[in-house]
């Protein structure tokens, strides 16, 4: 099973690196990727939701979810696992991105990037399913930029979601799923 993962990910790492792809593709992918640098898109929400009372507790969850999920994601397991990324393993990846710190699995603008979607999907479905959509193309930016395999996404991103449905769920909503506003 883990051989034929370490495959999927080999091939689908290859097809972008030998895919040819036109070059606004690739700005544009440079461009949205830039969305999840050090989360400060996600940070941002966060703080514009802090300022307004009615969004303020989604704010603060935001915000919690985003520093758990990128201490775990960064400087927990990236550190334990150690993997190295696609441009390092695949021959001809050229990046179009400063070469990142750390290694590969999992995808901390991944990880964080849906650990605020999560967040804000607890509190409003619609602009939860909008952010979730957000996390998903700042993911697959990730593996079309040869900086993560497509595991390292898929694990960013279900670590991201356990920890921003958890922590949100825990800390600001009461059994009977009413929010928090005390």
């Amino acid at each position: 099973m883990i051989e034929w993962l370490a495959n999927l990910d080999l091939s689908v790492a290859e097809y972008f690196v030998n895919g040819t792809f036109p070059a606004l593709l690739d700005k544009v992918m440079v461009f949205i990727t830039s969305f999840g640098d050090a989360g400060a898109l996600w940070i941002a929400c966060g703080v514009i939701f802090l300022i307004f009372k009615k969004t303020r507790t989604c704010g603060v969850a935001m915000l919690l979810s985003l520093a758990i999920t990128f201490l775990i994601s960064q400087l927990v397991i990236k550190e334990i696992v150690g993997r190295p990324r696609p441009f390092v393993v695949v021959p001809g990846a050229e990046l179009l991105v400063s070469i990142p710190h750390g290694s590969s699995f999992p995808s901390s603008h991944a990880a964080t990037s849906f650990a605020a979607a999560a967040s804000i999907f607890c509190f409003n479905k619609i602009h939860g399913a909008v952010a979730l959509a957000l996390a998903l193309i700042i993911g697959f930016t990730r593996i079309y930029l040869y900086v993560h395999f497509l595991s390292d996404v898929v694990v960013g991103a279900v670590l991201g979601i356990t920890i921003g449905i958890c922590l949100t769920r825990v800390l600001f909503f009461k059994k009977d799923s009413e929010v928090d506003t005390e």
